[in-house]
């Protein structure tokens, strides 16, 4: 057995044998373990007992190779090979799949379980993934506040809720309700299906026509085809409009004095320009 291993190309630190295995059994996780879980796991050759592995991992974490997590669902600490910041990531992207949740509500749900992150920062880390294109938000029809999802949110998530909602009202089954939308007899049209852009200029016309010319606010335009055209197809058709001459978007004079859903809805990409009308070129 050689007396040093190197851990990982990123690492880029050199450590004795027995923190290398260390290292590479906590990457076998998919979650932070406890020192009992880890000491069954680790090779024979290397299951010490459990106040020798803790010594260990004390050096390993003052190496940065390793991190400290605490006590949930128990009373001893957590160890893995991720930061903090990487496991709610890890977490909010791959627990929120199929589900849509406002910021405060997911800061609620994992707060417990990412207690090495206050609600800002689980907060700002939210926005971020938002940015990176890991999680979408959007708003369901009468709702007010963004939702978040690793699931876009587009049509099918606003019908999913809206079936949801009428189902809460009346208090019946979610299946009920679905059985009686399939039983609605509503054949399909004989032409052809519209495209986004198409949508977007009827829209245009119909809030257009008690305004002078074809100016349109962009939040009042989401608004009117939120059920028609999800926020990434909705972002995306207009940008393709733009880059083929047929709009001009103007900015925000003050994105300082909107909501953090205002903003969101004038937005065209995540964490871009803050816009305020769509103007029809002539």
């Amino acid at each position: 057995m050689s007396e040093f291993a190197m851990v990982s190309d990123d690492a880029r630190q050199v450590v004795d044998a027995w923190g290398d295995v260390i290292v590479r059994t906590l990457a076998s996780f998919d979650d932070p373990v406890t020192v009992s879980t880890l000491r069954h796991k680790l090779p024979g050759p290397y299951q010490c007992d459990e106040a020798e592995l803790q010594r260990r991992l004390d050096d390993l974490i003052a190496q940065g190779l390793t991190y400290r997590f605490k006590p949930y669902r128990g009373k001893a600490d957590r160890y893995w090979n991720r930061s903090p910041r990487d496991y709610a990531a890890a977490i909010l992207t791959s627990q929120t799949v199929g589900r849509f949740a406002t910021k405060n509500a997911l800061v609620a749900q994992f707060g417990k379980r990412l207690k090495e992150l206050n609600a800002k920062e689980l907060g700002d880390l939210i926005q971020q993934l938002v940015r990176s294109g890991k999680l979408h938000t959007g708003q369901f029809l009468g709702g007010r506040s963004p939702r978040y999802s690793a699931s876009p949110v587009d049509a099918r998530a606003l019908l999913e809720n809206a079936i949801e909602q009428i189902a809460r009202r009346f208090s019946m089954p979610v299946g009920h309700v679905k059985s009686l939308l399939a039983e609605t007899e509503l054949a399909p049209s004989a032409d052809a299906e519209p495209t986004p852009d198409s949508l977007v200029m009827e829209a245009i016309a119909e809030l257009g026509r008690d305004r002078d010319g074809q100016i349109i606010p962009i939040a009042e335009l989401r608004r009117f085809l939120e059920f028609k055209l999800g926020r990434d197809t909705f972002n995306a058709t207009l940008r393709d409009m733009e880059r083929r001459g047929l709009v001009d978007f103007t900015v925000h004079p003050d994105p300082g004095s909107l909501g953090e859903a205002g903003r969101i809805d004038r937005m065209l990409t995540e964490g871009g320009k803050v816009y305020d009308m769509l103007i029809v070129r002539r």
